[in-house]
């Protein structure tokens, strides 16, 4: 799972950063459903995704 680098990141628009949270959202919001259902979850997953989550939103707040 390799996530883009920050600054590829900055070049896209505005609606293609807010996409992208929507899809890491909704992968977030899946996985931590696989782990209340007890089925296979990597935490570090979740920790990674969230890490990048949080890059994304800082890079919609400076676009705005």
């Amino acid at each position: 799972m390799a996530f883009q680098k920050i600054n590829v990141l900055s070049k896209l628009s505005l609606e293609e950063i807010q996409r992208e949270v929507i899809k890491q959202e909704k992968e977030i919001f899946e996985i931590k459903f696989e782990q209340r259902i007890k089925q296979t979850a990597k935490p570090h997953i979740i920790k990674k995704k969230k890490h990048y989550l949080a890059q994304l939103l800082t890079l919609v707040k400076q676009k705005q």
